[in-house]
């Protein structure tokens, strides 16, 4: 599998006022504030991702990710560009110095091959790979010692989900009014229902009814939608790999808490385990989590080494190290801290 762990179309420059070089490989919710904040300790800060949007908005001073503000990503570029003007010309205004700085990202995306090794990336101090194992071991096989590469090959992975995005002309008519006043809904009915779905997942079954979560962020931010419609996504998990069509059981469980759902629907985009891995290579079998989380992956998450690898540069920042999935950001905190501590 040829797996588009990033691109030289995709690069964004930020912190370059010191002989510090991190890159860091994927600017999502963990890689994106991870980049920011070695930027402001004074770091140059190589960030990478394959998606050329995301590095176009961050190109452009803006942010897509909700707890990081624009003025922020702004206050950082023209700040550091003006350090690194200073330093080469004083009489150079910081308006030239971002001048500058678009321009070498302008060289920098003038290519498009895809960067398949991190060999490609030399001269940094340490690279912080936002990953799972599968990838890591792809992108850094030549660096990785034999034995821990074997650890890495045996890291297993979790259930995935099946996944739906809505357009609707409507809000969901819940029979609960409250959970109109709820972003997140868990719908799951009994505690006994709930443990049988999960129960039938990881016997690599399907539940006849599933444990939806669904997100309807328009209700509470407008310009997700406009005209008075509004937006939801929903998923249900199924075992890794999965090719089965949940979207019937999926919509059942819906209309059981909110009758009337489908009647609200002007679109839908359906996101099988393995359109989800093809959008985003990290997704191994659909699992969005990062891996399986049982007590020894919990542990001893990738390995006994956690977020250090066997190569001192290279460190792994993902869900795929404590504490997990689901705690956004707190992976590649503990991962910088550790990084910036063996320096």
């Amino acid at each position: 599998m040829r797996v588009p762990a990033c691109s030289r179309t995709c690069l964004w420059r930020v912190g370059l006022n010191t002989d510090m070089k991190i890159a860091i490989v994927g600017l999502g919710y963990v890689g994106l504030p991870l980049s920011l904040q070695f930027a402001k300790s004074g770091a140059q800060v190589l960030g990478l991702d394959i998606d050329p949007a995301k590095v176009n908005w961050l190109n452009r001073g803006r942010s897509y990710i909700k707890h990081i503000r624009s003025e922020d990503i702004l206050a950082q570029r023209t700040a550091d560009a003006a350090v690194k003007e200073a330093q080469e010309e004083a009489q150079r205004t910081v308006a030239a110095a971002q001048e500058h700085a678009d321009v070498l990202l302008s060289e920098a995306e003038a290519t498009s091959r895809r960067m398949v090794s991190l060999e490609e990336l030399p001269g940094y101090d340490f690279i912080l790979c936002d990953v799972t194992p599968r990838q890591l071991l792809q992108l850094a096989k030549e660096r990785l010692s034999p034995g821990y590469s074997r650890q890495l090959s045996k890291y297993r992975y979790g259930p995935a989900v099946f996944k739906v995005d809505y357009a609707l002309d409507r809000p969901i008519p819940w029979k609960a009014r409250e959970c109109l006043r709820a972003v997140t809904v868990h719908l799951g009915g009994s505690f006994d229902e709930i443990a049988a779905s999960e129960k039938a997942v990881s016997l690599g079954q399907h539940a006849e009814r599933p444990m939806v979560l669904v997100a309807q962020p328009s209700l509470f931010d407008p310009t997700r939608a406009s005209g008075g419609r509004h937006t939801a996504w929903a998923y249900c998990h199924v075992p890794n790999g999965s090719e089965f069509d949940m979207l019937s059981r999926l919509e059942d469980q819906i209309e059981r808490f909110a009758p009337g759902f489908r009647d609200c629907i002007l679109a839908r985009r359906v996101f099988s385990p393995a359109l989800l891995e093809k959008m985003d290579a990290n997704l191994v079998g659909g699992d969005i989590g990062g891996g399986a989380s049982d007590l020894r992956q919990f542990l001893f998450r990738p390995t006994w080494r956690r977020y250090a690898t066997s190569a001192r540069d290279i460190y792994i920042c993902s869900s795929s190290t404590p504490p997990g999935g689901g705690v956004h950001g707190m992976c590649g905190y503990h991962a910088a801290r550790l990084a910036l501590s063996r320096q």
